[in-house]
């Protein structure tokens, strides 16, 4: 069973095995809710953080809108800081 904790870290290591586990995630209804969680924590922790590497925020949102459902990107909250901003920024149509 997958965690909230485990997606994250999946995230933060993004590799192409990491990749292929969230987006299988994404896809199970059960698993769904916490992809949206770990990515939104994920955007939190950067738009708290002194610095941002806007790449690898531009990398996971060009990702997510190519491998991911739409249903997910709607769900993921875009905040008016730098990192969200980055984040929606470059998610693709």
């Amino acid at each position: 069973m997958m965690t909230k904790e485990d997606i994250s870290i999946n995230l933060y290591r993004f590799k192409p095995s990491d990749r292929a586990t969230i987006k299988i995630l994404s896809l199970q209804k059960e698993y769904s809710s916490l992809v949206i969680e770990a990515i939104n924590e994920y955007l939190e922790i950067w738009d708290k953080s002194d610095w941002i590497d806007e790449y690898v925020i531009e990398i996971l949102a060009k990702w997510c809108s190519s491998e991911l459902d739409k249903n997910i990107l709607d769900n993921i909250k875009i905040a008016d800081k730098p990192a969200s901003k980055i984040f929606q920024n470059n998610l693709r149509d």
